[in-house]
C-alpha cells in the first residue's frame, strides 16, 4: 500500500511539464507505480481541492482519494480498512425533530443491510469538543451519509401570512452541504431522503430524493440500491 500526496515537488525523475509544476505529481507517481506494482493499493490524501485528480484517481481501481482534515481518523481508518480488509461500512444520519422515523431509518441500516451501528450525533460523546468540531470529528469517521429531511419549521410569508411548505430544520441543510463537500456530492454516498411535502432549497433542484413518507420500510428496496450502487466494487453488504 502507497500513500500518496497529489501537490510534490517533481525531483529529478519527473519533469515539471508532466506534473503541471508539481500541482500533479501524485498522478504521475500513481502511474508509475501502477506499471511496477500493479497489485499495489493506493491512497491518495491531499489537501487541495482538484476535481480532475479526482475524476481521474476515481476510474482506477485499488485507489482510494480522500481529502485531509485535521483529524487523523479517517486517514488511519482508511489505512486498517486497506490493509486488513474492509470493515463495515459506518453511515452517519442527518436528521430533524421526527425521531421515530430516525429510528427506523437506523435500525434498517444496522439490521437489515449489516451496516456499522449508524453515526448519530447526539448520541456521541463530546470529548470537550464545540459543537462544530464534534460534527467535524465524527464526520470524519463515516463512509456513508444518510440526510432525512423532514417537515420541522413552518414557514410563512412575511408579506400576505400564507402558510407555505414547512421546511427541514437549519442544522440538517448545513449538514447536507457539508457532507457534499466532504463526501463529495457525484461520489454518491450522500442520500436524501424526504418524509412528507417540504420545501427544497432551489440549490438542490434537480437532485434526486428518496420519498419515506410512507415508511422507511416502503422505501426499504430503493435505499438497499442506493446503497449497493454507491459502493466500488468488491465491497459487500450483509
Amino acid at each position: 500500500m502507497v500513500i500518496l500526496d497529489l501537490k510534490m515537488p517533481p525531483g529529478a525523475h519527473f519533469s515539471s511539464l508532466s506534473t503541471a509544476g508539481g500541482y500533479k505529481t501524485g498522478i504521475a507517481l500513481a502511474r508509475e507505480i501502477r506499471a511496477r506494482l500493479p497489485a499495489a493499493s493506493l491512497i491518495i490524501h491531499t489537501g487541495g481541492l482538484d476535481r480532475e485528480a479526482e475524476e481521474w484517481f476515481g476510474t482506477e481501481k485499488s485507489v482510494t482519494f480522500m481529502y485531509k482534515t485535521l483529524d487523523p481518523s479517517a486517514l488511519l481508518r482508511t489505512v486498517n480498512q486497506t490493509l486488513h480488509g474492509r470493515s463495515a461500512i459506518r453511515p452517519f444520519i442527518v436528521h430533524g425533530h421526527n425521531a421515530a422515523t430516525l429510528q427506523d431509518l437506523k435500525n434498517f441500516l444496522r439490521y437489515r443491510l449489516g451496516l456499522a451501528e449508524p453515526i448519530i450525533l447526539a448520541e456521541q460523546p463530546p470529548f470537550g469538543l464545540t459543537i462544530a468540531e464534534k460534527f467535524e470529528h465524527y464526520a470524519a469517521l463515516s463512509d456513508i451519509a444518510f440526510v432525512l429531511m423532514t417537515a420541522d419549521d413552518p414557514d410563512f410569508s412575511g408579506e400576505t401570512d400564507e402558510r407555505k411548505l414547512a421546511r427541514a430544520r437549519q442544522n440538517v441543510i448545513f449538514e447536507l452541504g457539508y457532507f457534499f463537500g466532504y463526501l463529495r456530492r457525484k461520489s454518491g454516498r450522500v442520500i436524501l431522503l424526504h418524509r412528507g411535502a417540504i420545501e427544497i432549497p432551489s440549490d438542490l433542484a434537480g437532485i434526486a430524493y428518496i420519498d419515506v413518507t410512507n415508511g422507511i420500510e416502503q422505501a426499504s428496496e430503493i435505499i438497499r440500491r442506493e446503497v449497493y450502487a454507491c459502493l466500488r466494487s468488491g465491497e459487500s453488504l450483509a
